[in-house]
């Protein structure tokens, strides 16, 4: 049985309201999002603002607000006051306040780190290689 026929079975089991890709990360031991340690240079984040599940546009910031990037990183609440995002395109759009959002945190990534040919392969095999879900148990 496969973990992830093991995670169904688990969520199907129990009454837990917790995120299957969460709970999947979590039994694999990944804990924290392989983006903040990426052996690329770092050109700041954005936030992306979603309503109803549907994307309504981002901010960009030079600092990370949370330690998790990516979706295990999500965040919901409500607005306390308005707030003017970004949508693709150039358009701005304004959230007013009270509604309810969900944030996550992405990192705008550049280059690989290294000078020469060689040492951005050799960077990219050592981040590959010390994957959580690459690595044997021993």
């Amino acid at each position: 049985m496969n973990i992830i026929t093991r995670v169904g079975i688990f969520l199907e089991q129990t009454s837990l309201h917790i995120c299957p890709i969460k709970l999947l990360c979590l039994s694999l031991g990944i804990t924290k999002n392989n983006m903040t340690t990426a052996p690329f240079e770092h050109h700041g984040y954005h936030i992306d603002y979603w309503v109803n599940s549907k994307y309504v546009g981002s901010i960009k910031t030079d600092t990370p607000d949370r330690d998790q990037t990516g979706y295990v990183g999500r965040q919901t609440f409500t607005l306390a006051d308005p707030i003017t995002v970004n949508k693709n395109g150039g358009r701005d759009v304004t959230l007013p306040a009270g509604v309810q959002v969900t944030t996550e945190l992405i990192p705008i990534c550049g280059k690989i780190i290294g000078d020469t040919l060689e040492d951005k392969l050799n960077v990219l095999k050592q981040h590959y290689l010390n994957t959580p879900y690459k690595q044997r148990q021993v």
